[in-house]
């Protein structure tokens, strides 16, 4: 039964430090960096086209 709990702990920290790397991963701070690196530019507006309007243009 020790073992089991020892590698249940193990288990846990293991996973804590992962939810940690994936927190870093995911900080847009570090996104916004990469993209920049990247050549990616962040655009102020992004127009959006109606659907239905499209369609009835055709």
């Amino acid at each position: 039964m020790q073992r089991l709990e020892t590698h249940r702990d193990e288990l846990r920290r293991q996973s804590a430090l992962l939810d940690v790397q994936l927190a870093k991963l995911d900080a847009p701070a570090r996104l916004e960096a990469q993209a920049a690196r990247l050549g990616l530019a962040r655009v102020g507006h992004v127009p959006v086209m109606n659907a239905v309007e499209l369609a009835a243009k055709k």
